[in-house]
């Protein structure tokens, strides 16, 4: 596994811990602005996965078409396109 993929899984275990903390926060009742606080904490660390995804793919897309610069271009922007939506 790459580096990068290694940084990207634990992001990914530390918002597992985010998560885990919003359920204990709702079973302890806790207040709506706790809450909502801890639910874009672990949202926006989300979509900065997602983003480093999309980058990660980008840049495997220009790599992998050296050959055709016109078709890697094309390639990494359709990526983009394509998943940006989902992420802010």
């Amino acid at each position: 596994m790459s580096e990068e993929r290694k940084l990207l899984v634990n992001r990914l275990r530390r918002i597992e811990g985010q998560i885990r903390g919003l359920q204990r926060l709702l079973k302890e009742e806790k207040s709506c602005e706790e809450i909502l606080v801890q639910l874009a904490a672990a949202r926006s660390a989300l979509d900065e996965v997602g983003k480093r995804v999309i980058a990660s793919g980008m840049k495997d897309c220009l790599q992998n078409h050296q050959d055709d610069c016109e078709k890697a271009i094309k390639a990494a922007i359709d990526l983009f396109i394509k998943y940006s939506q989902y992420i802010k």
